[in-house]
C-alpha cells in the first residue's frame, strides 16, 4: 500500500536544522567528489549554502519543503526553478524511513507542484556511488542525459 504523503512548506523555525544537515552532507559529498579536505569541503559548502539562502528559507525561484507521513516528519526536499525548468537540489528521507515509498511519492507531489508553475523540465544529480537513488529516480521517469567525469593528474 502507498504512503500517505504531504509535501508542507518548510518553517523558519525547520530551517537550521535542514541547513545543518545539507552542509554536512553536501561537505561529505565534495570531500568526495571534488577531493578535498572534509574541512576545507565544509567551508565551501558552508560559504555555498549561506549564498543559496542569503534571504532565509524563503527566495525568489527555490521552494524548500518538509515530507511527511502521518503529520511526521520524514524528509526535505529543495527544489529551484527558473522559466519552464527546474532543478531538485535536495531530497533527503531520515535514514530509517528509506524504502517505504515516501521518496517516490514526494516527487510525484513535487511534479504536480511543479506543473503549477508552469515548468515543464525538471533535471537532478545523483551521486554515481548512490545506486539506490538513481533506481528511485528511473523509476519515476528520470533519465541519465549525461555524465560527470573525473581524473587526477599528476600527485593528486
Amino acid at each position: 500500500m502507498d504512503p500517505t504523503v504531504a509535501l508542507r512548506p518548510m518553517l523558519a523555525s525547520e530551517f537550521s536544522r535542514f541547513c545543518d544537515r545539507f552542509i554536512e552532507d553536501w561537505a561529505q559529498d565534495l570531500s568526495k567528489v571534488d577531493d578535498l579536505e572534509i574541512s576545507i569541503a565544509r567551508q565551501e559548502a558552508t560559504r555555498r549554502t549561506k549564498d543559496d539562502f542569503a534571504e532565509g528559507v524563503d527566495g525568489e525561484g527555490r521552494r524548500l519543503f518538509v515530507i511527511s507521513a502521518d503529520d511526521k516528519a520524514v524528509g526535505t526536499l529543495w527544489f529551484s526553478f527558473e522559466g519552464t525548468r527546474a532543478f531538485i537540489q535536495d531530497i533527503t528521507i531520515e535514514p530509517d524511513k528509506r524504502g517505504r515509498g515516501y521518496g517516490r511519492r514526494a516527487l510525484i507531489l513535487m511534479e504536480a507542484e511543479l506543473e503549477g508553475l508552469g515548468v515543464s523540465r525538471v533535471q537532478l544529480s545523483v551521486d554515481a556511488q548512490n545506486p539506490r537513488a538513481k533506481a528511485l529516480y528511473e523509476r519515476v521517469g528520470y533519465a541519465v542525459t549525461g555524465f560527470r567525469l573525473t581524473k587526477r593528474l599528476g600527485a593528486g
